[in-house]
C-alpha cells in the first residue's frame, strides 16, 4: 500500500479509511512475520531434534562396534592379560628353541645352556602317580669301552593321557542259610540310577563337563567315541534328568541358608529355550540369589523362569527382609513398596553408561564423571586391601565418601542444566541422579558393597555355557540347569572341586537319610571315608 504523505487528502472520512487500510496492512504484515518466525522456530527445532537423533544413533553405533570388535571392559581383564602373557611366553619359547638349535649341543644328551632370564622349573606335584622308565647304556659313547655304574640321575616330566574309563565289576556272593535253607545274595549299595549303566563318577564328569566346563553333550559324545566308548547324547541327557531329580532336594535345602541373611545379591540372564510349538527358541531367564563369602559359607542359588515376568523374583523374595543389591529391573519395585526390602544400586552400571558414551564420543563431562566415580572405587579397593571390618568401612565411608558424593551430586545437577535432556549424556546423568538414594545407600552400612559384582561374576559362567550349547531343550531343562549351576557355583565359592563333590554326593544320596540332608550341602560337605 503506497501513501503520499506530502499530498494527503483533506477529507476526514478519506483519511479515516486510509488509516484503517494501513492498520490492516500492518496487521497482515505482522501475521506474515509471525508465521515466518514460527516456521523458522519449527525448522530450528526439527534441526535440533535431528542433530540429537544423529548423535544418539552415532553413540549407539559406536557402542555396537565396541561390543562387536572392541574390548568388553574398560580395562584388560585377567583372561585378556593371561592370554597376552601366554602369547608372549609362547613367542619367547620359540625364540629360545631357535637359539638352542643355532648354538647346537656338545654331543651329550644334556640340553644347551638355559637362556638368561628363563624361569626355573617348579617341582611337580607330589600327589601325582609316577611311572618309571629306566634308561641305560651298554658301552661308552666316546670309545666303546666297558662302563661301571656310579649312580643315577632322575628327571621328572609331566605327561598326560586322556581321562580313562573303567568298568566297575560288582560281584555279589550267594549264600545258603544253614538253618532255613534259604538262598541269599549280597545286595549292591544303592546306585544313582538303579540298574543303570553309569557310576557316580561318570555322572559327575558329564555334569561338570557341561555346566562347569561348558562342553555340550554332543561334543562329549564325540570325545568318548574317540576312546571307543559310544555314549549317545540322548542317553546322557536321560542320565542328567535322573541326576537333577536326585540333587534337587539339596538345592531346596540351601534356600533357607541364602535367606538367613539380610544382605542379598541378585541378577538375571537370558537362557534361550527350545519352543517346538513355534519352531524356534524363546527367552527363558535364570535368576541368581547370592550370599557372598563375607558372611561365611557363601551360597549361590539359581532359579529358572520361562519369562522375565516380575512374578519370579517377587515369589522367590516374598519373605526376604533387608538390603537387595541388584540392577534397576522394574519388577523389583513391588518388593520395595512395603519398605521391608531396601534397594542398593550398582555403581559399576552407572560408570558403564559414561564409559560407553566416552568411547562413542569423547566428552570432558563424561570423562570427569568417570574420574569422580573412580575415586569412590579407589577408596573401596583400599579398604579391600587392608581387609577392613564392616565397622571400619562404615567409618571410612562417612569420613571420605559422603563429602565426595555431595560434590558429585552438585556437579551432576549443574551439568544437566547445559545439556539437552534427550542427549545420551543427559540420560546417563539422569539415570544416576534419579536413583541417587539407591546409589548412595551403601555408605549407610559397612556390610554393603558399592557394586553388584559378586552376582554378575556368578552369572557369567552361564553366559559362557550359553555360547557353547546354544539353548535349553525345555522349561524343565532350564529348571534342571538351575539345580546343577546352584551346586557347582556354590562349590566354587567354597573352594570345593565340583567333580569330587558331585561324584561323592551322587554315590551317597540314594541311601542318605532325608532328615540329614544338611550334611551333603556343599558348605557342610565332608568326603565319605573309604574303607
Amino acid at each position: 500500500m503506497h501513501i503520499d504523505f506530502n499530498n494527503l487528502p483533506q477529507d476526514p472520512q478519506t483519511l479515516q479509511r486510509m488509516v484503517h487500510e494501513l492498520a490492516g496492512h500492518i496487521q497482515s504484515q505482522d501475521a506474515a512475520m509471525a508465521r515466518k518466525e514460527s516456521d523458522l522456530q519449527q525448522h530450528l527445532e526439527q534441526i535440533q531434534a535431528k542433530t540429537e537423533r544423529i548423535a544418539h544413533l552415532e553413540h549407539q553405533l559406536a557402542k555396537l562396534r565396541g561390543w562387536r570388535f572392541g574390548r568388553s571392559s574398560e580395562k584388560l581383564s585377567k583372561d585378556q592379560l593371561s592370554f597376552w602373557q601366554s602369547e608372549l611366553e609362547g613367542n619367547t619359547a620359540e625364540v629360545e628353541c631357535a637359539l638352542i638349535k643355532e648354538r647346537g649341543t656338545d654331543g651329550s644328551s644334556e640340553p644347551a645352556e638355559m637362556v638368561k632370564g628363563q624361569a626355573k622349573r617348579r617341582a611337580l606335584p607330589a600327589h601325582l602317580p609316577r611311572e618309571e622308565q629306566l634308561h641305560t647304556l651298554s658301552n661308552c659313547n666316546h670309545c666303546g669301552g666297558e662302563l661301571t655304574e656310579m649312580g643315577e640321575e632322575v628327571v621328572e616330566q609331566l605327561d598326560y593321557r586322556p581321562a580313562s574309563f573303567f568298568v566297575r565289576r560288582h560281584t555279589k556272593k550267594k549264600y545258603c542259610c544253614v538253618t532255613c535253607q534259604t538262598a541269599i545274595t549280597a545286595a549292591l549299595p544303592a546306585q544313582p540310577i538303579e540298574k543303570g549303566l553309569p557310576g557316580a563318577g561318570l555322572l559327575s564328569h558329564i555334569i561338570t563337563a557341561k555346566f562347569c566346563d561348558h562342553q555340550p553333550l554332543y561334543r562329549q559324545s564325540e570325545s568318548y567315541e574317540r576312546e571307543n566308548v559310544p555314549l549317545a547324547r540322548s542317553t546322557m541327557a536321560g542320565w542328567l534328568g535322573v541326576s537333577g531329580w536326585l540333587l534337587r532336594p539339596l538345592v531346596e535345602a540351601m534356600r533357607s541358608h541364602v535367606m538367613d541373611i539380610d544382605v542379598l545379591h541378585t541378577d538375571d540372564t537370558v537362557v534361550p529355550v527350545l519352543d517346538p510349538g513355534r519352531g524356534r527358541t524363546k527367552q527363558g531367564r535364570l535368576w541368581i540369589y547370592l550370599r557372598d563369602q563375607r558372611f561365611g559359607q557363601p551360597c549361590a542359588l539359581y532359579d529358572y523362569t520361562p519369562t522375565r515376568n516380575k512374578d519370579g523374583p517377587l515369589t522367590w523374595l516374598a519373605d526376604f527382609k533387608g538390603y537387595l543389591q541388584a540392577d534397576e529391573y522394574p519388577g523389583y519395585e513391588g518388593l520395595y513398596a512395603g519398605g521391608n526390602v531396601i534397594p542398593v544400586s550398582c555403581w559399576s552400571h552407572a560408570r558403564r553408561k559414561f564409559t560407553d558414551f566416552e568411547k562413542a564420543a569423547p566428552s570432558p563431562v563424561a570423562r570427569q564423571a568417570i574420574l569422580y566415580i573412580d575415586e569412590l572405587f579407589a577408596i573401596e579397593r583400599r579398604l579391600d586391601d587392608v581387609n577392613a571390618s564392616f565397622e571400619e568401612r562404615f567409618t571410612c565411608r562417612q569420613r571420605e565418601v559422603v563429602p565426595r558424593l555431595a560434590s558429585l551430586k552438585t556437579w551432576l545437577d549443574a551439568q544437566l542444566l547445559g545439556l539437552s535432556r534427550k542427549s545420551d549424556l543427559a540420560r546417563a546423568i539422569t539415570y544416576l541422579t534419579k536413583r541417587w538414594t539407591c546409589f548412595t545407600q551403601y555408605v549407610a552400612d559397612g556390610r554393603l558393597l558399592m557394586h553388584n559384582n559378586p552376582a554378575e561374576n556368578a552369572i557369567r559362567s552361564i553366559a559362557l555355557g550359553r555360547k557353547n550349547y546354544l539353548f535349553a531343550g525345555s522349561d524343565q531343562g532350564g529348571e534342571r540347569a538351575a539345580v546343577f549351576y546352584s551346586l557347582i557355583e556354590t562349590c566354587k565359592l567354597n573352594g570345593i572341586n565340583p567333580y569330587e563333590y558331585l561324584a561323592d554326593v551322587l554315590a551317597r544320596i540314594p541311601s542318605h537319610p532325608s532328615h540329614r540332608i544338611e550334611e551333603l550341602l556343599p558348605y557342610n560337605w565332608k568326603p565319605a571315608v573309604s574303607g
